[in-house]
């Protein structure tokens, strides 16, 4: 059975859903456990490694020693002359070959809704396949959802679409230039930095008003399409202080076999492609390449599913090395 967030029916979400939860999620597809909207999701915690030497402006260090962002070493600190925001940056930190940057976690957001927190939410009735939401989350923030799902003619069509408004809520920037381990080490090492720990604030519609959609669609063929795509209109800035505009696109094409290819379940492969910009600093641009495929499993009630990702990630100041990723598992329902 489908649903209308465009996923397998689940059992009650007790962890406080907003009303715009999962609207960036509607996926047909079948092969959303190798990756979906949620990059996130995959390998959140995983770091871009810096390429070369990178000078960083001081000011992306937050000031007093702010838990996980670490204090640059003297021999760290150097003279240099960048612009910032249209003021010249005297003073960088100097960062070495191969240091841990920024987290994936802390680039790439699907701005699904404000995701779970504590609220009042109201879901109206189904009428011909719509359904509106709404909520009042705690901090003053406001959301309102519309979902549609139905059959046309044989084909699966789900859509809906979110708005957040969310400029009540505190908004915290990520620490050392979201580097994933406190200040970069300036030596060439493969290892884990020295100084600090991750501590990382990732990104949320919090401080802004965030618009979010998504629709999918699945022929009787088994081919299928899914959109997703989101804006934030933050009222902060990035920790330079210049202006951001973050948004999110993200695309799948897939295939369901309509018979399956194998008598002990169906078989699902899908391709994607998900771009986030802006999402902590003017000019980020992080960009996750996928494939994915899944298999059933019905007499077992189980699942097998496989996923590759390459992900980029160009940020001004400093260039990072491609993150190549291959997941493989199973899940098996009780």
């Amino acid at each position: 059975m489908i649903s209308l967030a465009g996923q397998p029916e689940r059992q009650p979400d007790r962890t406080k859903p907003t009303a715009g939860y999962l609207t960036a999620e509607q996926d047909l597809s079948g092969a959303t456990y190798g990756g979906y909207v949620n990059v996130s999701d995959t390998d959140g915690g995983f770091s871009f490694r810096q390429s070369g030497n990178a000078l960083i402006p001081s000011a992306a260090f937050p000031k007093g020693g702010a838990a996980g962002s670490g204090t640059p070493a003297a021999s760290q600190v150097v003279a240099c002359d960048l612009i910032v925001d249209g003021k010249a940056a005297k003073t960088c930190v100097k960062t070495g070959n191969n240091s841990f940057g920024p987290e994936v976690g802390s680039v790439f957001f699907f701005m699904d809704g404000k995701v779970r927190d504590d609220r009042l939410r109201y879901d109206s009735p189904v009428w011909n396949g719509f359904q509106f939401a709404t909520s009042f989350i705690d901090g003053g923030a406001t959301d309102i959802a519309l979902r549609y799902g139905a059959d046309w003619w044989g084909t699966t069509v789900v859509a809906s679409a979110a708005e957040t408004f969310a400029t009540s809520l505190g908004h915290s920037a990520c620490a050392a230039y979201c580097y994933s381990s406190g200040t970069p080490s300036a030596s060439a090492t493969l290892t884990g930095q020295a100084n600090g720990l991750a501590l990382q604030y990732g990104p949320s519609a919090a401080g802004s008003n965030q618009f979010d959609g998504s629709a999918s669609i699945l022929h009787p063929s088994g081919l299928n399409f899914t959109i997703a795509g989101g804006v934030q209109d933050p009222i902060y800035h990035d920790p330079f202080g210049q202006t951001i505009s973050p948004t999110l696109i993200y695309a799948k094409l897939g295939w369901q076999t309509p018979t399956p290819f194998f008598d002990i379940g169906k078989t699902a492969f899908a391709a994607s492609y998900a771009e986030n910009d802006d999402t902590q600093y003017k000019g980020d641009t992080a960009k996750d390449y996928a494939f994915q495929m899944a298999q059933q499993i019905d007499a077992g009630a189980m699942t097998l599913f496989a996923g590759y990702h390459h992900q980029t990630l160009e940020r001004d100041f400093a260039s990072y090395r491609p993150i190549d990723l291959v997941l493989v598992g199973g899940i098996a329902r009780f």
